[in-house]
């Protein structure tokens, strides 16, 4: 029984983890697809470097939200495994 406890409980934070993954690769897939009309765009914006700001200010936000879950991600996989 005992067994069957510690097997669930490294159960969750690894399911937890699959979740993250996903998280994570959604993510990824927004930061490329503002990349994306970013570069698309640009061209066409004369706006004196605004437009240009506020994309750095959104992809560094994306980058840190990225981080954070990566973070996350490290630490139930150590508290699943048990290193």
């Amino acid at each position: 029984m005992i067994g069957f406890l510690t097997r669930l409980i490294r159960w969750i934070p690894l399911n937890i983890v699959t979740v993250l993954g996903v998280v994570q690769a959604a993510i990824k897939l927004f930061k490329e697809i503002i990349t994306g009309v970013i570069n698309i765009v640009f061209p066409f914006t004369p706006d004196g470097g605004k437009f240009e700001k506020f994309v750095l200010k959104a992809r560094s936000f994306i980058e840190k939200a990225d981080a954070i879950v990566e973070k996350i991600k490290g630490y139930l996989l150590k508290y699943a495994v048990g290193v």
